[in-house]
């Protein structure tokens, strides 16, 4: 078993079938800050599965662990570029593509 595998095994084992943005971040040792998951969100490279309750947006355990592997363990972040994770991983730019009308910061 490689690294990122047992990575993932634990993580699932630690998360709840949903949770906030906030524990995600909490429980990947903050790797990702709740903020950068709010931006990769406004991209739709987040999670498909999520559920937004008053202010609090929860994910879906299945939903983020797919995204956490298929992404290479990346979010965009603004300062990475947008669109730097998408369900094939060799596509750059993905948002760009999606939303012709994206415009960066």
């Amino acid at each position: 078993m490689f690294g990122d595998e047992i990575f993932l095994d634990q993580l699932r084992k630690e998360l709840p079938p949903v949770f906030t943005r906030e524990f995600a971040s909490e429980k990947i040792g903050r790797i990702f800050s709740a903020k950068s998951m709010s931006n990769a969100d406004a991209l739709r490279a987040g999670p498909a599965v999520k559920v937004k309750i008053g202010k609090k947006v929860g994910y879906e355990r299945d939903s983020f662990l797919f995204i956490w592997n298929t992404c290479g363990n990346s979010i965009p972040m603004e300062d990475e570029g947008y669109g730097t994770c998408s369900a094939d991983p060799s596509e750059k730019n993905y948002a760009e593509k999606k939303d012709p009308n994206h415009r960066r910061l």
